[in-house]
C-alpha cells in the first residue's frame, strides 16, 4: 500500500481556469457538469451519490470517446476518505467538474473484491501490469486523471483544498462541454448533442467530428448523455424531439440535424456555431 500524507482540510475559493486560459502543457482536457450534488444529509460516506460517473462501467465508455476526467478511488469505511469527501466534492462542485468514482462500498469480502475488480479493469484498459511504474494502486483516497491514452495519480491522501486545486491545475484544462443525465429544455442558442455511448453512429460522430472541434472552444456545448438517463428522462427527450427511439441529434437555434442522415449539415452547424 502507498504511504499517504494526510493534511488538514481548509476550504479556499480556488477555482480552475477554463480552457481558454490554459497554461503551458495542460493538454489534459476534463469536461464539466452542473449536476454535482452537495446535499450531504444522511450521506456522510458515499462519493458515488455525488459523482457523475458512478463506477467503472460508466467511466470506460467515456474514455473510449476520448473524454478525460478526474476519478476518485475511495471506500466508505476509510477515515481519510470520509475526511476528504467534503474537500473533493466541494472542489468539483465549485469547478463544475464531471468526475467519476470507483468505490469500495463496505467491509465485506464481496465489496472488497468488487472494488479491486474495477481497479484491475482500469489497469487492464491501459495495459498496466504488476511491476509497471504506471500501475494504479488500489490505495484510498486517490484522485486520478484518466483519458483514452493514460491514467496517472494527481494526488493521494486527504489533502487540503488548496493542495488539491494546485495539483489538479498543473494538469487539467477545463472544457466548456457540459454533460447532463437529466433532461430539460435549456438555452436554445447553446449547441446540444444527444449522445449515446452504446450507439455506433452516435459514438463515431462525437469522437471523430464533434469532440475534436469543441474541446478547445470557448462557447458552451451541452451533451445529453442519453444512455445515462433514467427511463423518465429518456421519454422526455423522445417527446421533446418527436422521436420514437433514440437518434443522434445535433441541436441548435439554426436547426436540428440527425447526424446519421446528414453529416454535411451537421458539420455546417458546428462550423457556424464555433
Amino acid at each position: 500500500m502507498k504511504k499517504r500524507v494526510v493534511l488538514e482540510i481548509s476550504i479556499l475559493p480556488l477555482l480552475l481556469t477554463s480552457c481558454g486560459d490554459g497554461v503551458g502543457s495542460k493538454t489534459f482536457f476534463v469536461d464539466r457538469t452542473e449536476e454535482v450534488n452537495l446535499s450531504f444529509e444522511d450521506d456522510t460516506l458515499a462519493y458515488s451519490n455525488h459523482a457523475y460517473y458512478k463506477n467503472w462501467d460508466e467511466i470506460k465508455p467515456q474514455l473510449d470517446l476520448g473524454i478525460g476526467m478526474l476519478v476518485v478511488l475511495t471506500q466508505t469505511t476509510c477515515g481519510h476518505c470520509i475526511r476528504f469527501k467534503d474537500t473533493f466534492v466541494g472542489f468539483c462542485k465549485a469547478n463544475s467538474i464531471a468526475y467519476g468514482v470507483i468505490e469500495n462500498t463496505g467491509k465485506t469480502y464481496e465489496t472488497y473484491q468488487e472494488y479491486h475488480k474495477q481497479v484491475d479493469a482500469l489497469n487492464e484498459y491501459y495495459g498496466y501490469a504488476e511491476g509497471d511504474e504506471e500501475l494504479i494502486s488500489a490505495a484510498t483516497p486517490s484522485v486520478l486523471g484518466l483519458n483514452s491514452e493514460k491514467a496517472f495519480e494527481i494526488v493521494g491522501g486527504a489533502v487540503s483544498y488548496s493542495r488539491l486545486s494546485v495539483e489538479v491545475k498543473r494538469f487539467v484544462t477545463l472544457t466548456e462541454i457540459y454533460h447532463t443525465r437529466t433532461f430539460s429544455i435549456t438555452d436554445e442558442k447553446t449547441l446540444k448533442y444527444l449522445l449515446d455511448s452504446t450507439n455506433n453512429d452516435s459514438v463515431d460522430f462525437y469522437k471523430n467530428e464533434l469532440y475534436p472541434e469543441i474541446k478547445k472552444s470557448k462557447k458552451r456545448v451541452d451533451i445529453i448523455d442519453f444512455d445515462l438517463l433514467d427511463d423518465s428522462n429518456k421519454q422526455s427527450v423522445l417527446d421533446a424531439y418527436s422521436l420514437n427511439e433514440y437518434e443522434p441529434l445535433l441541436i441548435c437555434e439554426d436547426g436540428t440535424v440527425n447526424v446519421k442522415n446528414d453529416l454535411d449539415a451537421a458539420r455546417s452547424l458546428i462550423k457556424g456555431y464555433k
